[in-house]
């Protein structure tokens, strides 16, 4: 035989479930290279048309077919159920709308062939998942030619079905109130129009998420356009004149939905973060705290606790905002504002007979104590930690390929282990064989009870190692309780002094220029962190870019709110298990 096609490792083709011809293919990433052969005896001529015929089938990687009729992967769906619909004479166009968790709409519509330029736009209003499709539907008849026949694939059977029902001569009653009234008139007229003038409309229900090309395509471009945030992409016609009209940043929004839910959120949350600023920054003296109190103006610490500057409140604010309304975001709200019902807050209330902790018995259940000191929640501790860890460090070494090597949760003593350019593998081993001996503590200042510190068992989180720039940094992540005005820099501080013996003895040992530092990576519960430290040390790290280091802080604040919410699931689940008192 011979082989005439291969597919390499990581290429986009289909997987082994699913039927090509009903539109249900699924795409997988090949695990290693595949190669074709056919037998010796084809003709050549076979052979090069079987070859270039198979370099031109193509998937994406959600499996749909491309948009390209000349492509033979369209082709050969051409020949499934939605095939006939695609053959029809005259234009035919695929609609579809998308509508997303925080109320957000769009709607598009693409055409085969490109016979119509392919439309997006966003939909106003309150969130309906019929009014984005019927927004497409109705775009699309208005768009498409008056004289030429419009076949319609929708996946919408909610639409069509609403449009059969309208194929009367009497009123339907059900239409008098219905929320999508206006938009049903506009496409029955549109659709009523084409009829009079004798140009055919069809109108033909195709299967969501099957991998049918132009539905597939329809989708994709709703789904972006819910993501728009200029209103001047939306489509504004379709007035109502029973509805409100809203008029947002000089343009007409038409009724009340998200986007005019968010502006005005974000308006009372300024106000009322000056007005808290103005009171804080006024005079601190005794009377004037008593005036304050006695007309009911103080500053809650929940609010005090938000306005404080430089610890990623926009990184926070983002998190929050992507989270659903549900039990996790109630959690995550009461930690914020420190009223989180455990034991010593419910004990306050007059709710539990102690503020003792059920788990532990160890003392008072606060946040705290369940989040950083729980001797019954440890495992829980760790995984957080590790995940916290697993986020940043992944994160590091991906945008400090060559600059820098990163080691997780290396002992001094394995440190020998490590890979060492040549020209310093003896300086480098010379210094591990050091610092596994016992110090040399005769001439530093001790107190009664100090003990010599055992540097060969210190492990950080991390030690990143620049060869290039003779540094040695020791990175060491914290989970803190970020409550205290002070809390960042005494966690700084505290991790910082742990690893102070290991930094001096490393830089005694090694040669005259090298840099061995501490570096504190230090999150709060809440979501916390002092932004200008963290990016000072990305951009030490290699991770210079600011749209770079502003994803990184938005991930690691919504992993630090994962971590939180989960700590509080083990809690649950731990109390659950407790034996009936």
């Amino acid at each position: 035989g011979t082989r005439i096609f291969a597919w390499s490792k990581g290429a986009i083709v289909a997987a082994s479930t699913g039927a090509w011809r009903k539109g249900q293919v699924r795409s997988i990433q090949c695990r290693e290279e595949w190669s074709l052969w056919i037998s010796a005896r084809t003709d050549a001529l076979t052979r090069s048309r079987l070859a270039a015929a198979l370099s031109t089938l193509t998937l994406t990687r959600d499996g749909a077919v491309p948009l390209d009729t000349s492509c033979p992967s369209f082709r050969e769906a051409q020949l499934g159920p939605a095939g006939p619909a695609m053959n029809h004479p005259g234009v035919v166009v695929a609609t579809d709308g998308a509508v997303k968790s925080d109320g957000r709409m769009g709607a598009a519509y693409v055409s085969l062939g490109d016979r119509l330029p392919a439309r997006s736009f966003v939909v106003l209003g309150p969130p309906s998942a019929m009014r984005a499709e019927l927004s497409a539907l109705d775009q699309a008849v208005a768009d498409a030619p008056a004289d030429e026949d419009l076949t319609i694939l929708t996946d919408s059977l909610t639409s069509l079905q609403k449009l059969q029902n309208l194929q009367r001569r009497d009123w339907p009653e059900w239409l008098h109130g219905h929320p999508e009234q206006v938009l049903l008139e506009s496409l029955v007229v549109r659709l009523n129009e084409r009829a009079r003038k004798q140009v055919l409309t069809r109108l033909v229900k195709v299967q969501a998420h099957k991998g049918h090309p132009l539905n597939e395509r329809a989708d994709a471009a709703a789904s972006r356009a819910a993501m728009e945030t200029e209103v001047e992409t939306a489509m504004l016609c379709h007035a109502d004149s029973k509805a409100v009209r809203f008029v947002l940043e000089n343009r007409l929004v038409t009724e009340w939905g998200a986007g005019i839910r968010r502006a005005l959120t974000q308006v009372a949350a300024k106000q009322v973060r000056n007005r808290l600023i103005a009171r804080l920054r006024q005079d601190s003296g005794s009377d004037a705290r008593v005036e304050q109190r006695r007309q009911g103006q103080r500053v809650s610490l929940a609010a005090q606790w938000l306005l404080r500057q430089e610890e990623g409140r926009a990184f926070l604010g983002s998190a929050m905002a992507d989270l659903r309304y549900g039990a996790k975001r109630r959690r995550i709200m009461q930690t914020i504002a420190g009223v989180f019902p455990c034991q010593a807050l419910l004990h306050k209330w007059g709710k539990a007979a102690s503020p003792q902790c059920l788990l532990c018995g160890g003392g008072p259940e606060t946040i705290s104590h369940i989040q950083n000191w729980c001797p019954a929640l440890k495992d829980a501790r760790i995984s957080a930690h590790h995940a916290l860890a697993a986020m940043i460090f992944t994160a590091l070494q991906a945008h400090s390929t060559g600059r820098w090597q990163l080691h997780r949760e290396l002992t001094v003593s394995s440190l020998r282990a490590i890979q060492v350019p040549l020209d310093l593998l003896d300086t480098w081993n010379n210094m591990v064989d050091a610092l596994e001996e016992p110090g040399d503590d005769t001439h530093a200042p001790r107190r009664e009870h100090d003990h010599p510190q055992d540097l060969s068992r210190l492990r950080p989180d991390a030690i990143a190692i620049s060869w290039s720039k003779r540094q040695v940094l020791l990175l060491e992540l914290t989970r803190a309780y970020d409550w205290r005005q002070d809390w960042y820099e005494a966690t700084d501080a505290f991790k910082t002094q742990r690893y102070k013996q290991l930094q001096e003895r490393m830089l005694g040992l090694l040669p005259q220029g090298w840099v061995v530092e501490t570096i504190p990576l230090t999150i709060g519960i809440r979501g916390s962190l002092h932004e200008p430290t963290w990016r000072r040390t990305l951009d030490r790290l290699g991770c210079s870019s600011q749209v770079t280091q502003t994803r990184f802080l938005q991930e690691l604040t919504r992993q630090a709110l994962e971590e939180l919410d989960r700590m509080y699931g083990v809690r649950s689940e731990a109390l659950r298990k407790l034996p009936a008192r």
